[in-house]
């Protein structure tokens, strides 16, 4: 099975928001107005820990593949166990996408069905760390 980490963030949002953030900071160490300036100083500290978290976000998870047949029926239903290890930082509202051949099709969750013969079903994912 091959895991593959995909990070959707804009860019130039929080290139924009640091800019943003340093210029009030700025103002306020230069009028002297210690409001202003640390409001300026929390929001750089936000920048700089968001991008930690989505640099380290994933790095340590490890899907633990235990192999075992499933054997069903036409109209017969079945599970599919899952089993993760987060040893890095706390995963929280993440989403996995898990793509199956077509001979298999959720029946209570929504899914994408490609004409390769794939189908895409994503799963809602949060995983405390350690």
């Amino acid at each position: 099975m091959r895991w593959k980490r995909e990070i959707i963030d804009d860019y130039y949002f929080h290139i924009l928001s640091f800019l943003l953030f340093s210029i009030v900071a700025t103002a306020g160490f230069l009028v002297a107005n210690y409001i202003i300036f640390t409001i300026g100083v929390i929001g750089i500290t936000y920048f700089f820990m968001h991008n930690w978290y989505f640099k380290h976000i994933g790095n340590k998870l490890y899907f633990d593949n235990q192999k075992k047949n499933i054997r069903l029926l036409v109209d017969e239903e079945g599970y599919l166990r899952l089993s993760f290890r987060n040893e890095g930082v706390a995963i929280l509202g993440a989403t996995i996408r898990l793509t199956l051949k077509d001979v298999i099709r959720p029946t209570k969750m929504s899914a994408d069905q490609y004409v390769s013969g794939t189908i895409e079903v994503p799963v809602p994912f949060s995983l405390l760390g350690k």
